[in-house]
């Protein structure tokens, strides 16, 4: 089990699952603090601006893919969006509703 405490601005490490998957699904391979790693959850703030909210650590035999892009929602816009590994693609997790649209 696994909790995370998210302050603003601030990026949360996962810990390395107990069974490694051989792909990891996010923004693709990067590094942190020396670490081998992927972004596995985006937000986006007030201005539009993305950031990580969630950096995958990357095991031994690990390797990380490009999550394919968001399913687009009618009316909506997307603020925020985990890598879904099962499916290997962008969810949306929080939307709000566009300028102009029904109820916006």
């Amino acid at each position: 089990m696994r909790f995370h405490v998210l302050r603003p601005g601030q990026p949360v490490l996962s810990p390395i699952p107990p069974a490694l998957p051989a792909v990891v699904y996010g923004t693709g391979h990067g590094t942190l603090a020396g670490q081998e790693t992927t972004c596995t959850a985006m937000a986006a703030d007030a201005s539009g601006a993305e950031s990580c909210t969630t950096w995958q650590l990357l095991g031994p035999g690990q390797h990380a893919v490009q999550a394919a892009p968001v399913a687009p929602i009618a009316g909506m816009r997307c603020v925020a969006v985990v890598a879904n590994q099962e499916t290997g693609r962008w969810t949306c997790t929080q939307g709000e509703p566009l300028a102009g649209s029904a109820g916006a």
